[in-house]
């Protein structure tokens, strides 16, 4: 019985590498399959999914009006839906406003940038630069090209207003079809949507903190649109580690040529969102919100960079609720749940096949006690020999 274990072991490691490679591959096929699907659906699936989480915001504000207002389902939804719409609109206004104002300003901003290029020029002149090269570089400035793209802005309001059209159709359906006061739901879609509310809750709530504390101090440093970066870091403050960055550093080119705006107030202007973007996501939000996605962050940035490929902006919104569903979906399957380890950043938690075969073998060589010691630390079980028998008879 020895040597045939010795025979067959080199053919039974043989045939696990060659399924692991089969499965690898398969995996691999169907993971671009899935990708080109997503990014083809995209015009349905990104409404979809924000209406999903619309619901799961403006849900606890039905609940209250049917039960404490005694309103019907009906008005409490198209109630909570005015609401929502009536604070976009306000959003929009601000944003679109302060777009036709910059684009105005425009000119104003290139007579900036002209004075200030002849100054630059002036001080080369002095240490003896080119000075051909860098008045063509001047010239060369895309401001223009900058006012078009802003005009463009403006003008595809239409498409974002058909984009919110899809997503309150959604919603409308999505509250009517809930039971108001309905108990938690059991099961793998139980934690997800528990995870996702309490995400989004407490994400909307210190977004807003954010974003009405930075415009608060923009507006004091007497900075021209403070309401449309403080509307910007509002929005941007969704996506994890990468949005805070945007949001402090977009206002930096626009105050280097204004006018009217010295170099203290530049500094301010980039220290102090920097600090409240710090206090908020590093200080309240881990106390408040605790650990509820569980995703490591060098797994959220790749999801960023994946969902704004398929999805754009909204994409990358959308990239840690929709990574964190996807990882308490593994977590219910045995066969995936090393990759929602993965996408924890429990890598030390993983096993790899070779390894745990090789754990296996030494175990058998140094006796059944330590063996059963060992097997138990690490949670794994020995194959038995039945089904070392059964591939064989296969």
């Amino acid at each position: 019985m020895g040597k045939l274990g010795v025979a067959v072991e080199p053919l039974l490691k043989g045939r696990l590498e060659e399924e692991k490679i089969k499965l690898y591959c398969l995996v691999s096929v169907n993971l671009v399959v899935i990708a080109v699907a997503l990014h083809w659906l995209g015009p349905v699936m990104v409404p979809l999914i924000l209406a999903f989480m619309l619901s799961y915001v403006l849900s606890p504000m039905v609940d209250g009006m049917v039960h404490r207002l005694r309103a019907p389902q009906e008005v409490a939804v198209v109630l909570a839906l005015l609401m929502s719409v009536g604070l976009i609109a306000v959003f929009g206004f601000i944003m679109i406003s302060s777009v036709k104002e910059l684009v105005s300003d425009m000119e104003h901003y290139e007579k900036r940038l002209k004075t200030l290029g002849e100054q630059a020029t002036k001080l080369l002149d002095r240490h003896g630069a080119d000075l051909l090269t860098t008045q063509l570089e001047l010239a060369e400035l895309p401001l223009g090209a900058i006012a078009h793209q802003l005009r463009l802005l403006v003008s595809n309001a239409a498409g974002m207003l058909e984009l919110l059209f899809l997503v309150l159709v959604f919603v409308v359906y999505l509250l009517l079809a809930r039971r108001p006061g309905q108990g938690p739901r059991k099961g793998m879609a139980g934690r997800i949507e528990a995870r996702i509310k309490n995400y989004l809750s407490v994400k909307m709530m210190l977004s807003v903190i954010v974003g009405a504390t930075c415009a608060l101090v923009l507006w004091m440093l007497d900075i021209h649109l403070s309401l449309l970066f403080g509307s910007v870091h509002f929005v941007l403050n969704f996506i994890p580690n990468v949005g805070a960055i945007i949001a402090t550093l977009l206002p930096v080119p626009l105050l280097l040529i204004s006018p009217n705006v010295g170099v203290m107030q530049i500094l301010l202007a980039v220290v102090l969102p920097t600090t409240i973007h710090v206090i908020v996501g590093h200080g309240i939000e881990p106390k408040v919100m605790g650990d509820s996605l569980e995703l490591h962050p060098i797994t959220v940035m790749l999801c960023l960079i994946f969902w704004g490929m398929l999805w754009g902006i909204p994409g990358m919104l959308l990239a840690a609720p929709i990574t964190a569903g996807f990882k308490i979906f593994f977590e219910s399957l045995d066969v995936t749940r090393p990759l929602a380890r993965l996408l924890g950043g429990n890598i030390e938690d993983l096993v790899g096949d070779d390894d745990l075969y090789e754990l296996n073998k030494e175990k058998e060589q140094a006796g059944p006690d330590v063996e059963r010691t060992t097997l138990a630390e690490t949670g794994q079980s020995r194959p038995s020999c039945d089904s070392t028998h059964r591939w064989m008879e296969d």
